[in-house]
């Protein structure tokens, strides 16, 4: 009965593994337009249309109004500027929504990544490295999980090896490596954020 949980458990935990590498990667790629759409943001389409109006005839008002009622105080205006008065757009709002407590600007763009320690923003995209050791991490756990299966008629017979017979190593194995991927992919958010909003350093020296 216990082996038929842990086998269980491991075809649970492939399953998850791979809707794991197809929600990451369709968060990566659609996640901030399809989220805009499905909670009907109304704030942010009309502080994107307001920067639109702001840039055509240089009347500020609603403009500034959109952008109080999004970030309140927390982002400096020069920023926001240089974000969405361009056509297109420099920077979709959400990134800039999820770290606005952090920035800071003080000639250029820093970010705050800890109290007290304030450093300048990452200049290279690290994404695709990062969706590597994703799809790397997947891999792994399909192979795990078909290792498991293998394992029930052929013994590995390498002692160093042996613990690969044992399914419920490779089953605490697989949630781990479900567990890492969760991380890699909340750093990656992390990271292409502040990547994209550093990119706005360009557009504040152009001005």
């Amino acid at each position: 009965m216990t082996s038929l949980v842990v086998y269980l458990l491991i075809f649970v935990g492939v399953t998850l593994a791979l809707y794991q590498f197809y929600a990451i990667y369709d968060y990566q790629n659609f996640g901030d337009d399809e989220q805009r759409d499905e909670s009907a943001s109304a704030p942010l389409r009309e502080l994107l249309a307001s920067a639109r109006e702001y840039s055509r005839t240089g009347e500020d008002e609603a403009f500034l109004k959109a952008l109080r009622q999004v970030f309140g105080d927390s982002l400096d205006r020069r920023i926001a500027e240089a974000a969405f008065c361009g056509n297109p757009p420099a920077l979709r709002p959400e990134p800039l929504v999820r770290r606005r407590h952090r920035i800071r600007l003080n000639g250029s763009i820093r970010i705050e990544a800890l109290p007290g320690w304030i450093t300048r923003p990452p200049q290279v995209d690290i994404r695709g490295f990062l969706l590597m050791l994703i799809s790397a991490n997947c891999l792994l756990v399909l192979f795990l999980g078909g290792l498991s299966i293998y394992t029930l008629g052929y013994q590995i017979q390498v002692p160093t090896l042996a613990w690969t017979n044992q399914a419920w190593i490779l089953m605490v194995l697989i949630y781990l490596l479900i567990a890492v991927t969760w991380l890699v992919s909340r750093f990656d958010l992390y990271m292409h954020d502040l990547y994209q909003i550093g990119q706005l350093n360009r557009h504040l020296s152009a001005d």
